[in-house]
């Protein structure tokens, strides 16, 4: 299949934004943006992301054993951009708490609508990505928030049902 036709049809469903967050070993922070995750299990929790073997951030993904996901506000968009990128320090100015899980990985707490803190389980080759199955083992909600979602190349917004008058 063409990649460019595969990722027009990937991109015709909707999904959430993340940025996934992990320390290396050396304690600096480390993240990238993803599309990629979703629920695996209830019992026991778990999730899976998935991650570009180019990624900067996968071999700490992969030496730590530990992330957290950081579901992004739809106000975020800075955030996503940032993590998207290949910048050396994505997390100046970005505040963040540090989990006390998942080997200190950044919180963004301000900037999301929930977030997961997650072991990993397994890690499965799949393509030019690797698949990371994780169990999910803490993490909060924040309902008063309204997620990122991306659709068709752009990020958009959720539309907003209002209640009729009667």
């Amino acid at each position: 299949m063409d990649p460019s036709a595969f990722r027009s049809i990937m991109a015709s469903f909707p999904t959430g934004v993340a940025v996934v967050t992990v320390t290396d070993m050396e304690g600096i922070p480390r993240g990238l943006t993803c599309s990629a995750v979703c629920s695996v299990s209830l019992t026991p929790a778990m999730l899976l992301i998935c991650v570009g073997k180019t990624s900067n951030t996968l071999p700490a993904l992969a030496e730590r054993g530990s992330f957290v996901v950081n579901f992004l506000t739809e106000e975020a968009k800075t955030v996503a951009m940032t993590c998207a990128s290949k910048a050396a320090d994505k997390f100046s100015g970005i505040p963040w708490q540090a989990s006390q899980i998942a080997h200190n990985a950044p919180i963004l707490h301000e900037h999301v609508t929930a977030y997961a803190e997650c072991l990993i389980h397994e890690l499965i080759d799949a393509g030019d990505h690797i698949v990371i199955i994780a169990n999910v083992v803490g993490g909060t909600v924040y309902q008063t928030r309204d997620p990122m979602v991306h659709a068709g190349g752009h990020i958009k917004q959720l539309a907003k049902a209002e209640a009729n008058a009667a």
